[in-house]
């Protein structure tokens, strides 16, 4: 019987994200007191998961007694340490902190203590989180509103060390949509066509049935972001667009979007010439690549995009002074394509891609500026802010007044 819990709770988890876990293992103990006991642990804990060989250990029970653990240690530990770069990192510091000796070895405990309770939020919320997705999809809800009522006779550090980071993702979660959660856990991205509708339709509510175009751009890698952009039937509302590191949905309506064409808008013409249709007219789309591909910019068009790009140079300077870093690098990188794609028109060029614009010789600023936001974004450095007011200061100089 637990196996057809878990089977079905996998299927669920491949349906919906792809993933489920592939070398975590769960174990079972006659005897829980002894093997808590041996391994260091409280007797009155109910479960573990030990990263280092991925195991999920509980004791021997009912159904009703273990599933909740099982989903908890397995689907939930399980998949985070085998799918996200936070849960590998665990894992490896776990086998590195086995093989380790003396004051080397206390000195890397420390560090990995430190990871870990910069983590736990994730680690264990996430786990709580996954326990109420999957008993509630196979049907067991009942279990889930058991597990909520006997945490309230837990000791109030337990309560607040699980439930208070629960609450959190699942505040997220409401506010977000559940792919935006679990892409922010870190989990890998899927660019097949069903998921990305879906995406679009938990993002859209019922304006999905006004959409005409759905349209993928990116570099479509798992770990990076899902750029998509929504053309709206003329009328439905559109959402103000916000930043995100895991799904970036822009909106806009067709009339509006088409104008943005006219005037070769750098955030129009992109998803036409490079992104890919998901779902819409595909006759209709290529006609309308067609159309961008076909006209030539004129200099009032050159003109506009230069005054455009004069004006996210004072945003991003203005975000800087604010302490918006975030916002101040995604404007001046804008500013300074913008200002790019103004020189590249005005000396004759058709139109151009993002990426033709960034493989221009001697464009090596435009470069610099992009991969210093992309590394920001995916956490490969920490930011500096000397470096980004350097770049501010290097564009000022470059952009004309």
């Amino acid at each position: 019987m637990l196996s057809h819990y878990i089977q079905k709770a996998e299927e669920v988890l491949e349906t919906k994200f792809g993933i489920k876990p592939e070398r975590s293992k769960i174990y079972c103990h006659e005897n829980w007191e002894s093997f808590a006991r041996a391994n260091g642990l409280s007797v009155y804990g109910e479960s573990v998961f030990f990263p280092k060989d991925l195991s999920a250990h509980l004791p021997e029970g009912n159904l009703d007694k273990i599933l909740p653990l099982v989903y908890h240690e397995l689907e939930g530990h399980g998949n985070y340490c085998e799918h996200t770069i936070q849960g590998r990192k665990l894992v490896e510091d776990e086998k590195t902190f086995s093989q380790l000796e003396g004051d080397v070895k206390v000195k890397f405990a420390y560090e990995c203590s430190a990871y870990f309770q910069m983590i736990k939020p994730y680690f264990e919320g996430f786990a709580m989180w996954m326990e109420e997705f999957l008993l509630k999809s196979v049907g067991r809800e009942d279990l889930w509103l058991g597990r909520k009522e006997k945490s309230k006779r837990m000791p109030i550090d337990c309560q607040h060390s699980y439930f208070d980071a629960y609450s959190m993702l699942k505040k997220f979660e409401e506010e977000k949509g559940t792919y935006e959660l679990w892409y922010s856990i870190g989990f890998p991205k899927r660019f097949d066509k069903k998921t990305l509708t879906s995406i679009a339709k938990e993002k859209l509510a019922e304006r999905f049935n006004s959409l005409e175009f759905l349209i993928l751009g990116g570099s479509k890698k798992p770990y990076s972001d899902i750029d998509l952009c929504a053309i709206l039937k003329d009328g439905a509302k559109t959402d103000e667009y916000n930043h995100s590191r895991v799904i970036d949905l822009v909106q806009y309506n067709l009339s509006d979007f088409e104008k943005h064409i006219e005037h070769f808008e750098v955030f129009a013409t992109e998803p036409i010439l490079s992104g890919e249709l998901v779902t819409g007219d595909e006759k209709k789309f290529k006609s309308l690549k067609k159309r961008v591909e076909n006209k030539s910019p004129d200099p009032s068009v050159c003109k506009n995009l230069s005054r455009k790009g004069i004006r996210l140079l004072e945003n991003s300077k203005k975000y800087f002074e604010f302490g918006d870093f975030a916002n101040s690098i995604v404007s001046l990188a804008y500013a300074l394509s913008y200002e790019t794609f103004a020189k590249a028109y005005l000396s004759g060029s058709k139109v151009m891609t993002y990426k033709e614009v960034l493989e221009l010789r001697k464009n090596h600023l435009l470069n610099d500026v992009y991969n210093y936001q992309k590394d920001l974004e995916h956490g490969r450095i920490s930011f500096d802010k000397g470096i980004l007011l350097g770049y501010i200061n290097q564009v000022s100089g470059g952009i004309a007044k």
